[in-house]
């Protein structure tokens, strides 16, 4: 594939992989944990809930994505994600871990990964030309949805060799690689002059949402949310129990 040969978006779509790779990990792992630490199957399902919720809100990120500048925000998401991350182990070592800043860290983690992804596609038509922007569509496609299934049955190999702690410290480190692949983007400068100058307020917000809504349940995109959110929600009870 001759995307793959263009540096910018090789290192788009290894980057993608990669912070992937860190979310996988510490959903697994995050999990687990709650399961060590409270042993008790509500706090699982709590943990778990607190990590998918931001990605049912996903769409609230809509008007702010688009006033964005790409390149500072792609690098920023993977170095607060591997800042929050690390401070599990450094809890853990101090005897301070629980599961009441455990929930809190993680949640927060969630938040910024689910503003990452939409900026992520958001860079693509700035580094793409439109006659390939399917192509790089689908292959962001593979590494965002095919790659999860391995990288969480990875993780799950990686925590019963290397442990939870220890698997922390990795996942920070992965986010970092993350951020440092995003760096090695290069935008047009004409791409980043197309960037929304206009203020966001609350009224402009509302109005965005409002039209965004209307163009989706005016198509056929709402029926594929029905059936999107009856299988999410069979994934979520499923994992919940996995620990």
């Amino acid at each position: 594939m001759r995307l793959l040969v263009d540096k910018n978006f090789l290192s788009l779509f290894i980057g993608r992989l990669t912070t992937n790779a860190g979310d996988s990990i510490y959903y697994i792992t995050t999990t687990w944990l709650a399961a060590e630490i409270t042993k008790d199957s509500f706090y699982v399902g709590l943990t778990s809930a607190v990590i998918l919720i931001p990605k049912a809100l996903q769409f609230l990120w809509g008007p702010l994505v688009d006033r964005l500048n790409i390149k500072p925000v792609l690098i920023l998401t993977q170095l607060i994600q591997a800042v929050l991350i690390l401070i599990i182990p450094i809890l853990y070592y101090m005897n301070l871990l629980t599961i009441y800043n455990l929930v809190p860290i993680v949640f927060l983690a969630a938040i910024v990964a689910e503003l990452g992804y939409p900026v992520q596609l958001k860079a693509l038509p700035a580094i793409v030309p439109k006659n390939q922007l399917l192509q790089g569509n689908s292959l962001l496609a593979i590494a965002n949805q095919t790659a999860d299934i391995i990288l969480n049955a990875v993780s799950g190999i990686l925590l019963a060799i290397l442990g939870i702690v220890t698997l922390y410290l990795v996942d920070s480190i992965i986010f970092t690689l993350a951020a440092l692949l995003f760096s090695l983007i290069k935008f047009k400068k004409s791409s980043i002059a197309t960037e929304k100058a206009e203020k966001l307020n609350l009224k402009s917000y509302v109005l965005e949402m409002k039209l965004g809504l209307k163009v989706v349940f005016n198509s056929m995109i709402w029926i594929f949310l029905i059936a999107n959110v009856f299988i999410n929600f069979c994934l979520g009870i499923m994992y919940a129990i996995l620990p």
